[in-house]
């Protein structure tokens, strides 16, 4: 059982069950399933919750964006378009992935990170405007890591749909709170920008860069003792920040009944 168990997590991200690997103790489960429950419950714009979070994007957007602050929050919207999303509907992106937990990622990287967000979107955003091969679409493609991330973690497979077993690997210990995913999904981000100018990627190559933010990563979270902050002064210590106590937070968000959750993986 335990060597069909070592293979399925070996093809999933490489190295993943080697040295030190063990399983998660309880809390590192809890929140492992609390984090699956957040990406299985798919966005529905017509929940009023789900409502409220987007809302709460297009306000943390705007305190860091001032053409996102000159507009009124509305859906559809360029200003969407404009935010990252590949349509005037957020709702398209959002519901093709990620569930809602894609959306606190973005929540949490324009909420807690602004001034490192603002030049590096307007850089993503610039290069678009010269050739839209020659960049992505910034929040868009944060959805596709913030399924990388957990991908790295061994919480999904290699279809983005949660693993009903957690696989042993030396990344647990990463894994603190809530908040500790999402600085690990900020840091993500950011390499995966890296990675992106690094190799003069293009959007067709987009999902090569993720694989590569996937290797060093990977590479970083398996080091012995090693802590989020960490892995955020690797890529960039501007992430290095105190507790903003997001972790509660998002976690009493969490707790309402997921809707059109999706069936596990493994």
């Amino acid at each position: 059982m335990m060597s069909r168990m070592l293979q399925a997590c070996q093809a999933v991200v490489p190295g993943l069950c080697h040295g030190s690997a063990r399983g998660p103790t309880e809390s590192e489960a809890a929140l492992a399933r609390e984090l699956q429950a957040l990406l299985a419950t798919r966005f529905d714009l017509s929940d009023p919750e789900h409502e409220a979070l987007l809302h709460r994007l297009w306000r943390a957007a705007a305190s860091v964006l001032p053409e996102v602050a000159a507009e009124e929050y509305t859906h559809p919207s360029t200003v969407w378009k404009f935010i990252g999303f590949q349509s005037e509907n957020p709702e398209s992106d959002l519901s093709r992935g990620g569930g809602v937990l894609a959306l606190h990622c973005l929540i949490y990287v324009f909420e807690k990170h602004g001034e490192v967000v603002r030049p590096w979107h307007t850089l993503v955003r610039e290069r678009r405007k010269d050739d839209v091969m020659l960049s992505y679409p910034f929040a868009a493609s944060s959805i596709s890591v913030t399924i990388a991330v957990l991908r790295l973690l061994g919480l999904v497979g290699l279809a983005g749909n949660p693993n009903r077993e957690l696989p042993p690997h030396e990344r647990w210990g990463v894994l603190r709170d809530l908040r500790s995913y999402f600085r690990l999904y900020t840091a993500a981000f950011m390499m995966v920008e890296q990675i992106f100018v690094e190799t003069n990627a293009t959007y067709m190559t987009f999902n090569t860069t993720v694989k590569g933010m996937e290797e060093r990563m990977g590479a970083l979270m398996a080091r012995r003792d090693a802590t989020v902050e960490d892995v955020e002064a690797a890529v960039d210590r501007r992430l290095v920040a105190p507790d903003d106590g997001v972790a509660g937070e998002v976690a009493a968000e969490s707790r309402t009944t997921p809707r059109g959750a999706r069936g596990g993986e493994g």
